[in-house]
């Protein structure tokens, strides 16, 4: 049970809480869910008696027929009944150990649930907290960012409004994921349009509106406040891939 919960995303999440863009108030709730995670997987870790009730049945039914032959020929009293009885209450606690961990796991989803709606629950502050973490150095390229921002990033999810504002780059592919992180290779433009829309992004300068021409669903879009952009923030110089080297 504990493995349903993972080394990485329990990471993500102290690096948030240890973040000074974090919510406090959202670092309360967060810190009570995973408080309460950790704890009932240690207690269920803790807890042995509910695998030893079963083996014993197991074995207790396993070993009886041997159990009354090896009395018989001993010449000693065999009391099948009281044998059969022991079986039978084995077999209770049995169904009751497997009551007790089908219990279990169904109230660990519900805790491990918790865990995950954190993210859709609290989804316009992540997005601008994840947007912070990119403009520390917004320039830099190459795999700059910390491996619990980019783990976060990963389970935000959300639309786009289906246009990008005029004047920037960026691919229409790109409306699915935002990339959070960029090569020196890719062209000026590109790359400074990336920098302005994380830039917006952090700024907070972004809204949820419906899905244009969708009245189908209820579901809604990330829009940039900004129809329109003037001026694109400077950026280093594509650099040139080098040339693979020649076979002779």
């Amino acid at each position: 049970m504990k493995n349903s919960f993972s080394l990485q995303e329990e990471a993500a999440f102290k690096f948030y809480l240890s973040s000074s863009e974090a919510s406090s108030d959202l670092c309360v709730k967060l810190k009570n869910r995973l408080g309460a995670f950790n704890a009932f997987t240690d207690i269920i870790a803790s807890d042995t008696q509910l695998t030893e009730k079963v083996t014993a049945l197991n074995l207790a039914e396993l070993e009886a027929p041997s159990k009354v032959v090896a009395l018989v020929r001993a010449s000693k009293k065999c009391d099948t009944t009281k044998i059969a009885t022991d079986i039978i209450a084995a077999r209770q606690a049995k169904e009751a150990a497997e009551k007790a961990q089908t219990i279990n796991a169904q109230a660990l989803n519900i805790l491990r649930s918790d865990l995950s709606h954190f993210y859709s629950e609290n989804l316009a502050h992540l997005i601008q907290w994840v947007a912070l973490q990119r403009c520390k150095d917004v320039l830099a390229c190459g795999e700059v960012m910390p491996a619990e921002v980019v783990h976060i990033y990963t389970q935000l999810q959300f639309r786009w409004f289906p246009r990008w504002p005029d004047g920037l780059n960026i691919a229409p592919m790109t409306l699915n994921k935002l990339p959070l992180t960029w090569q020196p290779t890719w062209s000026d433009i590109h790359r400074a349009s990336l920098v302005w829309v994380w830039s917006e992004l952090a700024a907070g300068h972004f809204k949820f509106v419906p899905i244009p021409g969708r009245t189908d669903t209820k579901e809604l879009c990330l829009r940039l406040d900004t129809y329109e952009v003037e001026r694109l923030p400077a950026v280093p110089k594509m650099q040139t891939a080098p040339a693979p080297p020649k076979m002779w």
